[in-house]
């Protein structure tokens, strides 16, 4: 369900611009909390503009919401932020881990485990069990994230998944063919 939009001048908020990308003027930018699609398209900097609305019936004024109705906005918006922050959580994982073992190099322990012998396997139990860790890690993470109760405590939530490098056990197809 589309809400409506409040539209100000962009040189009523310094630094602020706004794409056009469904019809409205350039020197135009989006306030209110209401951020949902119109023609498919969404506000593109919805954090900025969070926390700004239209003063009395002047199309052309803005105020700050007072902490009242900020704290309302984030009560709105926490599952939608809560998405975006697990979104982040995804894409950081999964660049972590190509960043260590790219595609190539784990379809190839995947495909070659069955064939491989003893020594081989271990070391791809080795490379399995470092994975699963960081996954289980993952998992954590995203378990604060849905847990989280409000704006400030998500927030709050932070990872750091280069903690795992010392424990990389940094397998190569070439260790695994010389095993």
């Amino acid at each position: 369900m589309a809400k409506a939009w409040n539209f100000i001048t962009k040189n009523q908020y310094e630094n602020c611009s706004y794409n056009d990308t469904v019809g409205h003027p350039p020197s135009a930018w989006i306030i209110n909390p209401d951020f949902d699609a119109v023609g498919g398209k969404y506000d593109p900097d919805p954090m900025i503009h969070r926390y700004w609305k239209q003063d009395g019936g002047d199309p052309q004024a803005v105020v700050e919401m007072t902490p009242t109705e900020k704290s309302v906005v984030d009560a709105a918006e926490l599952p939608n932020d809560k998405i975006n922050v697990k979104n982040q959580l995804i894409i950081d994982f999964a660049d972590y881990i190509k960043s260590r073992y790219d595609d190539s190099v784990r379809m190839f322990f995947v495909e070659v485990y069955d064939n491989m012998g003893g020594t081989a396997k271990g070391l791809i139990d080795d490379y399995n069990t470092w994975v699963e860790t960081v996954g289980d890690y993952y998992t954590i993470i995203a378990n604060s994230i849905d847990s989280a109760a409000n704006k400030t405590a998500l927030d709050a939530i932070s990872w750091d998944f280069t903690s795992f490098d010392g424990t990389d056990p940094l397998l190569t197809i070439q260790t695994l063919l010389n095993s």
